[in-house]
């Protein structure tokens, strides 16, 4: 180590990202309850705190941060994850302020995103810089889709909420990339599993 400290250190990548944390907040709630560690709960909690003040707008997120420093408004997957981490810490700890953030981002995402013509939640917010297309997909990357984490998403806060809205959103994404999921089954594996999810 002392030997290693004489070198020039490697870049470091150390920005905060809301979705890549949304999907790890999730993913420790989910863990916390099933194997009993409220330590894990604990440290969910405090990093949807820190995601929410550090690239937290009221009901808009911001999809990075550096130093403190704000980047660029969310995209739809940042506001999908979030939204699924705060349903997930909602139903482990009871605390209606996650309950509230799901709703306030699935409300901006219905707002901002939605595709009204053609349905389905776009990548790019409706008041950002105008392009040339704004693209809609259900195809997962590196991360799941949006559209399919949504999928999930509006269907668990129908039954949380007991609000019918949410459901017909659900169905009408499930409808509107029916075809397109058929199409490329293996490439869609978030999208199905929010219309099994539904379906059940």
């Amino acid at each position: 180590l002392n030997i290693r400290r004489k070198r020039t250190a490697p870049l470091r990548d150390d920005k905060v990202l809301a979705d890549w944390n949304g999907m790890t907040i999730a993913a420790l709630a989910r863990a916390g309850i099933v194997f009993e560690r409220p330590d894990w709960i604990g440290a969910a909690a405090s990093a949807f705190d820190h995601v929410v003040k550090t690239l937290g707008d009221g009901e808009r997120l911001h999809h990075s941060a550096i130093d403190g420093q704000k980047g660029a408004h969310g995209f739809a997957d940042d506001y999908a994850h979030m939204a699924r981490a705060a349903i997930q810490l909602w139903e482990v700890t009871g605390d209606n302020k996650y309950l509230n953030a799901a709703k306030g981002w699935v409300k901006t995402l219905d707002t901002l995103f939605w595709d009204s013509q053609r349905g389905g939640y776009c990548f790019t917010p409706s008041d950002a810089d105008p392009l040339i297309v704004r693209v809609r997909t259900i195809f997962d990357t590196a991360t799941p889709s949006a559209n399919g984490t949504m999928l999930t998403v509006l269907t668990r806060l129908a039954f949380i909420a007991g609000e019918v809205d949410y459901m017909n959103r659900a169905s009408t994404l499930a409808a509107t990339f029916g075809d397109e999921m058929n199409r490329v089954l293996n490439m869609v594996g978030t999208f199905v599993t929010g219309i099994e999810y539904l379906a059940n």
